[in-house]
């Protein structure tokens, strides 16, 4: 927000305001990774992968039996 509110006091144009707010989403994914990796038990899926539908239920049902 900070970026769009110094783009409307006129501090820089749309253009410097698409690449600071491309820029300062990347850095907050990346402390989310960053925070995430660091998170014990946590599950990573590859978004990219065909299977990962199944992939997330097997290991949901693979918790649940751990669980009780």
């Amino acid at each position: 927000y900070r970026q769009v509110f110094d783009y409307l006091n006129g501090d820089y144009n749309d253009i410097t305001l698409c690449a600071k707010g491309t820029a300062a989403t990347r850095q907050l994914a990346k402390r989310q990774l960053t925070w995430l990796r660091h998170w014990p038990g946590g599950y990573r899926f590859e978004a990219e992968d065909p299977a990962i539908v199944s992939n997330i239920i097997a290991a949901m049902a693979q918790y649940q039996m751990n669980s009780y």
